[in-house]
Order: structure tokens, then sequence, then C-alpha cells
């Protein structure tokens, strides 16, 4: 069987050596393995007018997003439907393509896996047991990560570090051991030189690992310690790492640092679970001297004669007892994955009838242009509902009355009391007649693809009751903000849904779920819609696309909303994930 692996010179060296790794395995298990070749910068010669246009529009969007669009441009170029495709799971940059093959047509779709242990998401758990980006690059890279784990075919992890961190995410794995590095039987270690190779770092675990070896020197005070002179900035306390160790002073001249630690070393102290270890780790292994590395780690699984440690009072028997934590001859537990696949499936007959509801009240200046990116869509809809929220003005009954008789078939009106935009909306629903809908702002517009790309999409995924696009903003701002799919960490944190234009599957619609009246004036009252199927287990798919324009101008919602009216939405809108009124 052929795969094809993504690899790039714009990788950094870890992610590259953790690929290596597991085309190594792979190549053991059977496969042919094809690289297929990034490039650093730019779209693939052959690109869309659209493409580059879209390219060119990104305003106020984290580079980690543009760099996974960018590089679905190219894969998609590079590859073919019916390939598989394995993409290092480094900073989502499978994230927008693993999204786009998920839920394209069956016939056009790739098959993608993602390869995890280099990702944002597992170093962040691993350090501080929870998802938290450094700032907003970083959180946006955690954002793709997630997307790119939860779209994929299959998600292999190459170590049981990584299998039970993405586990906590209820993200399954296929765990693929790596080939083991080949050594004679190591010789017992002398207490000596204690090597810690990986540049100082808290993704190291180098506090730990100082305090261990702290402990250890106040009983074999003979040792010397040898430390990387490769150092970070600490995230946490305003210093770098090195810096941020207590008690260096204990160690007085039994500690230094040197480029290349591990030259004489008789102990080499690893602390990263997800990486591989240097060249000069496992030239020192495979002269006899002794490994400790994080249980679980990589470093575990291609080191046989290496010894586990989990807390520090572990990794200081560890030292003490050259016998603690040994594993002996432990077989490789290789999983092959030259099985059959779970065949993916579709539903062909769900989202056969959109109907599509437009609120209106007062204006209807734009109106026309909106009914018109209805009407011209390459998959009609079912209906158009057009809701006279009370404005009480001949000028809107008339337009409206043109437009129905207009689109005599396909479109109808209903006039009623006013009562504001959400309760406008809940009419609307209740009168459809269709098997799924699209709510769509007056001022607004569809680009013609946006039905049937949506429907494609929520048939392909058979879990997904909603699918959103991005939105292009014209008139008074100009720009395309492209945002990850709404699920419930993204909603409590922002409304990646500009528009409330969103192909929603009326079956997933309950009695239970439905926009507050009372929140019109705040305008968050889409946003907390989306919430409340998030919190009925609707799971929300996303077209990365800007097929929805939204029109900005001084009448938007935006632009008259105050920061205390935000304050206050924000609170209502995320309240259904939190399970609490916050107070």
């Amino acid at each position: 069987m052929r795969i094809k692996v993504v690899v790039s010179s714009s990788l950094p060296s870890h992610v590259a050596k953790l690929t290596a790794v597991a085309v190594d395995a792979l190549e053991s298990d059977g496969f042919v393995v094809e690289c297929v070749e990034v490039p650093r910068l730019g779209l693939p010669d052959v690109t869309s007018a659209e493409h580059e246009d879209t390219f060119k529009r990104f305003v106020l969007t984290p580079g980690a997003l543009i760099e996974s669009w960018r590089i679905a441009r190219h894969l998609t170029a590079l590859t073919q439907p019916g390939d598989i495709v394995l993409i290092p799971d480094h900073r989502g940059w499978g994230g927008i393509f693993a999204l786009e093959q998920a839920l394209s047509d069956l016939d056009e779709c790739r098959e993608v896996w993602t390869l995890s242990g280099a990702s944002v998401t597992l170093a962040s758990l691993d350090m501080y047991k929870v998802t938290v980006g450094e700032d907003d690059e970083a959180q946006s890279a955690i954002d793709w990560e997630l997307v790119q784990y939860r779209f994929s075919s299959r998600v292999i992890a190459m170590s049981e570090a990584a299998r039970v961190g993405l586990s906590s995410l209820g993200i399954e794995t296929v765990v693929l051991d790596p080939n083991p590095v080949s050594v004679e039987a190591a010789r017992r270690p002398k207490p000596g030189i204690i090597a810690l190779p990986e540049a100082v770092a808290r993704c190291s675990h180098t506090p730990e690992i100082m305090r261990a070896i702290v402990e250890y020197l106040v009983e074999y005070s003979a040792a010397e310690v040898v430390v990387s002179t490769d150092d970070a900035d600490d995230v946490v306390w305003k210093r770098s790492t090195w810096e941020s160790i207590p008690g260096l002073d204990a160690f007085g001249e039994r500690i230094w640092r040197d480029p290349d630690p591990c030259d004489g070393a008789s102990v080499i102290v690893l602390g990263n679970p997800f990486s591989v270890p240097p060249e000069d780790v496992i030239s020192a292994y495979r002269q006899g001297a002794s490994v400790l590395a994080p249980a679980g780690s990589l470093a575990i699984a291609l080191l046989p004669s290496a010894r586990p440690w989990e807390t520090i009072d572990d990794l200081v028997q560890s030292l003490t007892d050259p016998d603690h934590g040994r594993v002996h001859d432990i077989p490789a537990s290789r999983v092959r994955l030259l099985h059959e696949f779970d065949e993916r499936w579709t539903e062909p007959t769900r989202a056969r009838r959109v109907s599509v509801g437009i609120p209106v009240h007062g204006d209807v200046s734009y109106l026309e242009s909106c009914i018109e990116s209805v009407v011209t869509q390459t998959a009609r809809p079912h209906e158009i509902v057009l809701y006279d929220d009370g404005s009480n003005s001949v000028v809107v009954s008339t337009k409206i009355d043109t437009l129905v008789k207009r689109h005599a078939g396909l479109a109808r009106a209903i006039t009623a009391p006013n009562r504001g935009v959400c309760a406008a909306r809940n009419a609307i629903i209740e009168s459809f007649t269709g098997d799924a809908f699209v709510l769509l702002d007056s001022d607004d517009t569809l680009d013609s693809r946006f039905i049937e790309s949506c429907v494609t999409a929520m048939r392909a995924r058979p879990a997904v009751g909603a699918v959103a696009t991005w939105t292009e903003f014209f008139g008074g701002y100009e720009g395309i903000e492209a945002k990850p799919p709404f699920d419930a960490r993204v909603g409590l944190r922002e409304n990646p849904i500009v528009s409330t234009a969103v192909l929603v599957d009326m079956s997933v619609w309950t009695r239970d779920i439905a926009f507050a009246e009372d929140m019109a004036f705040l305008y968050c009252e889409d946003w907390h819609v989306w919430s409340q199927l998030v919190a009925a287990g609707v799971e929300f798919g996303l077209v990365p696309r800007p097929l929805v324009r939204h029109r900005v101008h001084p009448a938007s919602g935006a632009k008259r909303r105050t920061d205390v009216a935000l304050a206050i939405g924000t609170a209502r809108a995320t309240e259904p994930l939190r399970g609490e009124w916050v107070r």
C-alpha cells in the first residue's frame, strides 16, 4: 500500500526527525512511502483566481491558520483523490486539508492521516495539564491541531505519552511503535557525569529534573552535571528557563553548560516525552551510557534499555539504583496498519430541501441583492421566507410584495407585529417546510456555491448537524477574517461565525433550542444559539472558503454595540457551554 508523507524544509528539525522515524516504521510495516515536498513559501504555480484573491484578502488572521490554508492548496495540487496522505500535527499544518477532505464529496476526497507528537496541544497538556496557547498564534495553532485530529481519518501516535494525551481530549489513535535502536548489551553505568542534552526548557521538564539531581547530589557528591547550552525563554516566569530553576547554587562547581553534554557521560536524563532523542544521545546510548526518559515517551520506545521515570522521587531512585525501572527485553508491540479501513459513508438524502429565511425590519435597501444571491444558487433552495417584523412601512411592504411576485412559487412573505429579530427568526423557523434551513440577514449576500458546498459537507459527515463558512466583509470594512469551526472550546472564547448564515439540519433543532428574544439588543443572539446546539451534542462543520459576504455599514450591529453590551452578550451567549449562569 502506498502512502504520501508530507515533508517541508520549513518544518522544525524535531518534526522532521519524528517524521523520519514514522517513515521508517511504516516501511517496516510494508507501506510504500512517497515523500511530498511542500514549498516553504507561496501558493502552487497553478492557483485559481479565487484562491489568489483569498490569500491577498486575509486580515486579522493568525499566521498558523494562513499557513494551514496555504499548505492545503499545495496538497490539493500534489495529491489525487483516493490517496492516503500523512501530515505531521505541528501547528495544525494539516488542519484545513483534513477538514476539506472530510467534508468533501466521497469521489473527490483523500484519506488524511495525522502523525501526532509534535503539536503545541500535546506540549501544553504535558506541561500545564490543559490546552492553553501562550499567545494568539499558539492559541490558533492549538485550534487547528484539534481540527486536524478531529477530521483526520486516522491519528497515529508514536508513543504512549501521545496516545494518553490525545485520549484525554477524546481523540482515538492508532499506536505505531518505532523501530528500536539496535545496541549490544549496555554496560552497567558508573556514577560520574550526568548529562541533560535537551534544551533547558519547560517542555524538557528541566526544572523537575534539576530538583531530582539536587537530591541525588546530596548523597553522591562526586557526580558532575553537564547541561546543554541551548536555552529557552520561560513562558511562566519573566526570565529564561535556566534562570527560573531554583537551587542552582547547591551544585557549586559540579555543574556546567556544554554544547556537547553527552561526551563522556555515564547517565543521560531526558525530559521531553514526544521528541526523538538527538544523535549524540543515541551514540552515547550505543556506547553503554544509561538513559533515563519519561515513562511512555518516544525515547523509551526507541531505546529498549532506557529506564522510565514519572516523578521526581522516581527519578532520584533511578539515579541512585542502576536497576530501578530497568526494562528487560520488552518486544515491540507494533500495531500493523495494513488492515481493512473503516469505510467512510455518507447520507445523500440529508438537506434535500433547504429553506432560507430573511427577517426584514424598516430597511430594504439591500434586500434585492440579498434575494438575488439566494435564487442564483447552484443548488436551488426549497423556499424563501421573507418575514416583515412590524416595519409598518409602505416602502417595505411594496418591496417584499414585488420580490415575492418576481419569484412566485419559491418566495413567500409573512407579516407580524414587531417583536425583534430573535422572535422573527424563531417564527421563520417554525414556518419552514424544508429539512434544513439557513437564516440570512437582509443586508448580506451568499456566494452562489454556498448551499451546494454546505450541503456536501453535511452529507459527507453524518455527525455534522450544522455547517458554516468563512465570511468576507465588504462596505465600510473589507477583508476575510478566517476562523476555526465552532465547538465548545472555541465558543467559550469567541463566536467564530460572523454571519447568521449557517446551514442547520432541521432534525437537530429541538424545542429546547431557540433564539432568546431578550438578547436581540445584545447582538450575541446567534452565538447563544450556536452554543445551544453544541451543548446539545451537535457537531459543526466548516467550509473554509469565504462564501458569505457580510456588509459593514453605519447601521451594522457591531458599529452600534457598546462594550457593556458585548460583555453581557458574551456571558449570556456562552452560558449553555458552561452549564450555569454567570451572575
